[in-house]
């Protein structure tokens, strides 16, 4: 820069120079003034985003945080609900084991035994059956439960994703 410089000075008349000079000064300060209105644009734009970015953030966060507990509050009503058909099954059985228990100590005959144990049987079944419809009922109610949370999931996604575009 200072070659330049020098060789200007050796080139060009005093007063040419000075005016080069002046208009050059002149053209480096409106220059920064401008640059610098820029960079203020830039950062209060910038300040504006991160601030929208970072509140975008938070309700993504808080969304996605009361999605996880409605998830987990499902889960533990489906489990409770499911637990408490396994026990009524498996007292099914019990009370199945109690009765043969019974018609084997108070039957007399063989032919009367095979009576109890088939009505015992019977009735087992039966039973079983009813619960295997209460368990599959409990299990349709599930599904749906999860449909409808996936689906609020999505609407809510969407909601956050247009309101996000919206302010940006």
């Amino acid at each position: 820069m200072d070659t330049v410089l020098a060789r200007a000075v050796e080139v060009c008349p005093e007063k040419l120079f000075v005016r080069r000079t002046k208009n050059l000064t002149q053209g480096l300060v409106s220059g920064y003034a401008a640059t610098q209105q820029i960079a203020t644009h830039k950062r209060k734009y910038h300040m504006k985003t991160s601030a929208v970015n970072l509140e975008v953030m938070k309700e993504f966060g808080v969304a996605g945080f009361e999605a996880a507990r409605s998830l987990g509050e499902l889960n533990l009503r489906t489990w409770e609900k499911l637990v408490e058909k396994q026990t009524e099954t498996f007292g099914l059985f019990v009370d199945a084991g109690i009765e043969m228990v019974k018609a084997t100590t108070e039957v007399k005959e063989v032919k009367e035994l095979v009576n109890a144990e088939m009505a015992v049987a019977k009735q087992f079944g039966e039973n079983l059956v009813v619960k295997g419809r209460e368990a599959l009922q409990v299990t349709n109610d599930a599904r749906d439960d999860y449909r409808s949370w996936a689906e609020q999931g999505v609407e809510i996604f969407t909601k956050q994703v247009s309101k996000s575009a919206k302010a940006a």
